[in-house]
């Protein structure tokens, strides 16, 4: 492996990745396909209507506890709630329904969503042991191994139960639905066979709810540490979404310290360390060869420290990403959340979406606060909030 933390060297690794990867053409293929619905703001924008019925029931359970007087405001296991939330957006969105699991009840431990939370949780808890770990699992079935093999599997049964029982609704229609799903949209497409169409459905329903969840947990607990910061994101809000409105990609697009927000919170609390590549050819990196094949890896919090890059790197500033600011202008490759280029994170677009309403739907109602210990960022693939002692206040 080769570390590199300049924003040059960095540029010339995701330069050098070209239209095909190293995943290849078919890949290319499949990608290319999806990126019409996924990576368009207009396409995704569709589907804002959606994930705002989902965190505006979110921010009525946290109000259902917080009037109920004896938490003192806080919500029992708050990163579970927001694991279902996370859930039950997705479900809405790849597959036009709800899970109903969204709800402050414990859920059964035997139903599908409860299931697919505890098997997506274990499963990157053991993907990162496994990873950091001497790779004795590739001689012989080691425990950790045996678990993580049972959690992918669970993950991928439910799955495919859950889009197969979309897919029989949808051979009962005479005609296509109106108002198409994500997996509709997909087995619409000529150049996608129903294989890949369910292989990408099972990637997102899988893959996505566990960072959504763990991203506005760090967004959540920086506002709550920075209070100025969370009055001027409610002023915004409030100038912009009076409550009761429906928010729509349109209205999202009026609300630049949301983004400045998103962005200061994603450089100090990355929920991925590092973006990866491996090089499809050799690179001149800091005036070394470095061959083909080789991976290479950008610690994202280590580029984010660099007082060079952004000033007072350990203080929360969000303004610095607002454009009448003379910091704005970051310089480029110093902050790729979702990465680069043809494998950037192919559910960008959906989480940023998702994260903004579930923000604006919580601080519209609730000044947010924090109780004890600072929260910690624990690896498991995605970084996750080690604790979730949040303190919700109702606004007058």
């Amino acid at each position: 492996m080769v570390f590199v933390c300049d924003p040059k060297d960095i540029a010339m690794v995701f330069r050098s990745d070209g239209r095909i990867p190293e995943v290849g053409e078919e890949w290319y293929r499949v990608r290319s396909s999806v990126n019409k619905d996924m990576m368009r703001p207009k396409s995704v924008g569709a589907y804002a209507p959606l994930q705002d019925e989902v965190s505006r029931d979110l921010a009525t359970l946290i109000q259902t506890v917080v009037r109920k007087g004896d938490s003192g405001g806080q919500v029992d296991n708050f990163l579970n709630l927001l694991h279902k939330w996370g859930l039950e957006s997705l479900s809405l969105v790849i597959l036009g329904k709800p899970l109903g699991c969204l709800t402050l009840d414990q859920l059964a431990e035997d139903s599908d969503a409860q299931r697919m939370i505890s098997a997506v949780l274990e499963f990157f808890l053991y993907f990162a042991k496994l990873e950091m770990a001497p790779p004795l699992y590739q001689y012989i079935s080691t425990p950790a191994w045996k678990k993580f093999v049972k959690c992918m599997d669970t993950m991928n049964s439910i799955a495919e139960k859950m889009i197969g029982e979309k897919l029989a609704e949808l051979r009962k229609m005479e005609e296509p639905p109106e108002e198409a799903d994500f997996l509709s949209s997909l087995l619409s497409k000529k150049n996608m066979t129903l294989d890949e169409a369910v292989m990408v459905a099972i990637e997102l329903l899988t893959g996505a709810f566990e960072s959504t969840a763990n991203t506005l947990a760090f967004n959540l607990y920086s506002l709550a540490k920075h209070p100025d910061a969370q009055q001027k994101l409610y002023e915004e809000i409030m100038a912009v979404v009076p409550p009761g409105q429906p928010i729509d990609d349109k209205v999202l697009n009026k609300m630049p310290y949301l983004r400045a927000v998103f962005k200061e919170t994603f450089r100090l609390y990355p929920t991925i360390f590092f973006n990866a590549r491996t090089l499809t050819r050799d690179v001149v990196l800091a005036g070394y060869r470095v061959p083909s094949k080789t991976q290479i890896m950008m610690p994202q919090n280590v580029i984010s420290a660099q007082p060079e890059y952004f000033p007072e790197p350990e203080s929360y500033v969000p303004e610095r990403w607002l454009r009448n600011e003379s910091s704005a202008n970051a310089e480029a490759f110093t902050f790729l959340p979702f990465g680069y280029g043809a494998r950037m994170c192919i559910g960008r677009r959906f989480a940023e979406q998702e994260i903004f309403l579930g923000l604006i739907r919580i601080i519209q109602k609730f000044h947010v606060g924090w109780d004890g210990e600072d929260m910690k960022q624990i690896y498991k693939f995605f970084n996750a909030p080690d604790r979730d002692t949040f303190i919700f206040r109702e606004r007058q």
